[in-house]
Formats: C-alpha cells, structure tokens, sequence
C-alpha cells in the first residue's frame, strides 16, 4: 500500500493544526469508535464545535505549563476581583475586551491565571514531573499515512522527547488520584486509544516505539499533582481501540454507510 512520508512540523499554529481537515485526529477516531453517523458529521462540519470555560482554561493551563515562553503574547490577564453587577465594572471589562480583541488576545481571568500558576508551581516542586518537562520539546504536530489502513492521520503530542524516547500529555482533571483518572482514562475520555496512536503516529516518523506519561494536575486546591505511566496492558487495550476504530472508518467508507451501529443488538 502506497504511503506518503510522515511529517513533523514544528511551531505549527494550533488553531491551524485543528482546522487541518485533510487528516483525521484522536479526537475524530474517538466518534468513530463510537457512533459513525456523529464521526462523519464531524468530518463534514456539521457537528458543532463549541467552546467551554472548562476547555478554555485546559488550553491556557497548556500554554503556562508547556510553553510559558508564548504566555503573554497570547493572553491578557483580567482582574475579575470587582463588582461586575456595576456599571463603572462593566465599562473596564468592555474596554478591556476591546483592547485585547485588537491585539488578538485570548482573556483570561486572574483568578483562573492564579490557579493555572499554582499548578505549575506544584509540577515545578514534583522532582519527576519537572523532569520529564526538560530536553524535549512542546505542541509538534505530526501527519502520516497509516501503512496498513492507508488513512491519513495526524497527532500532536503536548511533549516530546526524541532523545530519551517518550511522549507526555498533559491533563487538567478535578481529581488527579488513580481511581479517578482511571476511570476518565478507560471510559470517558478514551486517553488510551489517544496514547496508542500517538505512540503509533511518532513509530510512523522516527521508527522507534515511545514510553508514553500522563502528567495530571488538579484544577482546584490544592492542585495535586499525579505521573502515570501507559503499561502494557492499557497500550494493549488502546491499540485495539484505536484499530478497531481505523476499521470502521474503512468499511464505512466502502459501504458509504455512517451509522450508529450495524445490526440489532440485544440489551
């Protein structure tokens, strides 16, 4: 089976990594996993996309966290310490929003910035959460074509160390505590049919097959902070996950059948 090369690309703008729609993500392969008819509504744009406070503030964590360095050029801090029932209040946060809007600046609450700021503090003081944050690098995007499904794919590890041979993603989470990630890991969110792909997008471009971390903060006090490292069984468990996803991206495909599933089932 034909395949391009991979790719890597670096500094790639996120908003321009996301609107990239000739590749599909984890995200997508995730509907896909799911219900087929909501994956190829995504692809086609007919499924909304909306933004949420709690999306937003994981996007701002990421930045302070990941790449501190592009903080402030992305981000205007305003201090929500006010009565906004004022009208003199109202007034500073429109001319506020104003101004960042012409500087093309995200706003982020100082109370949001402050927790955000903690969170990065307690990574800084966990020994072996700071440590797998230094020599690599942060938000690479990666494109290949898969050698045995022929799908194009794409992945962005929130960081990457080539040299030591590993992949950190970064959450924020209510509770860091292993019971409770565990359970967003398997059932909720899927994080291991993402961590199997994204091991899988990085073997695709350097060859090598990577350890894969969690690095998971808490968004409340005391901000907690927790490493979990992808053993084999969870790979395992994601790796089937993901091709199984990758299977029925191709017989819908053939079929030209996108629907939630294929036969009656019992309940």
């Amino acid at each position: 089976m034909d395949t391009k090369k991979p790719k890597e690309i670096k500094n790639m703008p996120d908003w321009k990594y996301h609107g990239n729609d000739t590749h599909l993500s984890s995200s997508q392969l995730k509907y896909a996993l799911q219900d087929m008819n909501k994956f190829n509504a995504m692809v086609n744009g007919d499924l909304g996309r909306y933004d949420t406070p709690a999306l937003a503030f994981g996007r701002a964590a990421h930045t302070a966290v990941l790449e501190y360095e592009k903080f402030d050029s992305l981000y205007a801090i305003f201090d929500d310490n006010m009565d906004m029932r004022l009208k003199a209040s109202k007034e500073i946060k429109k001319e506020f929003d104003i101004a960042s809007k012409a500087k093309k600046l995200s706003v982020l609450k100082k109370s949001d910035y402050l927790r955000i700021c903690q969170m990065r503090l307690n990574i800084d003081k966990y020994s072996e959460a700071r440590d797998l944050l230094n020599g690599g690098e942060a938000e690479v995007s990666y494109f290949y074509t898969h050698k045995n499904f022929g799908l194009d794919l794409k992945v962005r590890p929130d960081y990457v160390n080539h040299e030591l041979g590993y992949i950190v993603d970064f959450k924020t989470s209510k509770d860091a505590s292993m019971g409770s990630f565990k359970r967003d890991f398997t059932w909720s969110y899927n994080y291991d049919l993402s961590a199997a792909m994204y091991i899988d997008g990085l073997y695709h471009y350097t060859g090598k097959i990577y350890d894969y971390y969690f690095l998971v903060a808490e968004k409340e006090d005391p901000h907690s902070v927790a490493v979990y490292k992808l053993g084999e069984e969870s790979y395992d468990l994601g790796l089937n996950k993901y091709n199984k996803s990758l299977e029925k991206i191709i017989q819908a495909k053939e079929s030209n059948v996108y629907q939630l599933q294929n036969r009656i089932q019992e309940i």
